[in-house]
């Protein structure tokens, strides 16, 4: 049982750092009501550690280090800024179309 509220504890810390990392994102928002309050602290650990993950897929895979060997030791680089370009360019797409995909009836 200390073993659970040790690791449940670590995770309410976590969680409030992380609340704190997306209040900042979101400011001059913020929760209104309690239940609002009690989402931000449960999904804002969650929702952080998605984002890593999915900036992590992007530039950390193949082609990522590809563009990263052929453009290195320099400092601007077309290639590298074409790349981010596209690469966020898609990923915005793909938030655009699961929401427009969400919010149809």
């Amino acid at each position: 049982m200390t073993r659970f509220l040790k690791i449940a504890g670590i995770y309410v810390v976590m969680s409030a750092v992380a609340a704190v990392g997306v209040l900042i994102g979101i400011f001059p928002k913020h929760p209104n009501t309690i239940n609002g309050w009690l989402l931000l602290l449960a999904l804002a650990l969650p929702l952080t550690i998605a984002g890593e993950l999915v900036g992590e897929f992007i530039w950390r895979n193949r082609v990522a280090q590809a563009v990263e060997t052929n453009t290195a030791g320099r400092s601007l680089s077309g290639l590298r800024i074409v790349y981010a370009f596209v690469a966020m360019l898609l990923l915005f797409g793909l938030v655009f179309a699961v929401g427009q995909f969400m919010e149809s009836p």
